[in-house]
């Protein structure tokens, strides 16, 4: 048999959905599975099918082929993203042949395994968050204060000419107190759970600026209020995009932003960093898998899009209704 003939035969025959799109974004050549995928009826051609037509019942794949630019495709990952008829796909995207090579691969066996038990973990971090918050702000909390109290009751004021250790102590002491108050908030915050979930994203975004760094918030006045366990995980992806951008981007600028569109809750985070070319979280560190985790718990959908020198793209798709 003819090696390209061979080579194309074991293609078609892979496990997987693929289709290549020109510089138009029109379909060129796709395999077998893609009908299965895509949900697209296996009696009509693909041939010259608009990404429109492809791809309108993948959430999330639309929108980011939508932003795709011709003279410059920009590699892409798609994780657990949801069909209507209720299938989990994981997509990649690869710039190829002038166009972008997009792979599917069904998923959806492996999330219903995974739904319980990510459920369950994530819901022992949360309670163990809660215990430790507590711990910090009913035991030290109140013994920091009673410490300092003895300390100004105690100590006399110091001699002419005499260094004021009385004054550096009660400092040390308040920088203490400061950070454990600190620690109590990064565990439960207490303005997510009085005033809600943007609210609490604007104070995030404002504790961790930084010198040279600028990070920036945007949303909607009218973000509905969620059932607390669902606003809390968003809470937590938002927190560790934001720790994964401060640790590893060397950015100047990061842009979050929270949007809804009455069934989904949306949220971005952008930086002007040094980008990456692994887009798997699970090559990609802790963060990013805590990352995934939590959305498949939440039953949502996570996309990163970048490319070396050119900033990474965090988009988090969360059904609410």
């Amino acid at each position: 048999m003819d090696s390209s003939l061979l080579n194309e035969h074991i293609v078609l025959q892979l496990p997987f959905g693929l289709v290549l799109l020109d510089e138009f974004k029109m379909e060129q050549w796709h395999n077998q599975h893609v009908f299965m995928h895509l949900q697209l009826d296996p009696q009509l051609p693909l041939e010259k099918k608009s990404y429109r037509e492809l791809f309108s019942a993948v959430e999330g794949l639309y929108k980011v082929i939508h932003k795709q630019t011709s003279t410059n495709f920009k590699p892409f990952r798609i994780f657990a993203s949801r069909t209507e008829a209720g299938k989990y796909l994981n997509i990649w995207g690869k710039p190829m042949l002038g166009g972008i090579l997009v792979i599917t691969s069904d998923v959806t066996e492996l999330k219903q395994l995974e739904h319980k038990n990510l459920e369950a973990m994530v819901e022992g971090q949360e309670v163990e968050r809660m215990r430790l918050a507590r711990e910090l702000h009913d035991g030290l909390g109140p013994l920091m204060s009673a410490i300092q109290l003895k300390v100004d009751q105690s100590i006399s004021p110091p001699s002419p000419g005499e260094p004021d250790k009385a004054s550096e102590l009660k400092d040390l002491i308040h920088t203490v107190s400061k950070e454990i108050r600190a620690v109590s908030h990064a565990l439960i915050p207490g303005s997510l759970l009085d005033f809600g979930l943007s609210p609490a994203l604007k104070s995030l975004c404002e504790r961790m600026e930084q010198p040279g760094l600028e990070i920036t918030y945007y949303a909607p006045k009218s973000v509905p209020r969620l059932e607390q366990a669902k606003e809390l995980g968003i809470y937590r992806i938002a927190q560790e995009l934001l720790h994964n951008a401060l640790k590893h981007a060397r950015a100047n600028h990061i842009h979050m932003q929270l949007s809804s569109d009455g069934g989904n809750l949306t949220l971005s985070v952008e930086d002007d960093g040094t980008g990456m070319s692994n887009l798997d979280p699970a090559d990609s560190g802790i963060g990013l898998r805590n990352v995934r985790n939590r959305t498949r718990s939440l039953e949502g959908t996570f996309v990163l899009e970048s490319q070396p020198g050119k900033g990474v793209l965090a988009l988090v798709e969360i059904p609410v209704i």
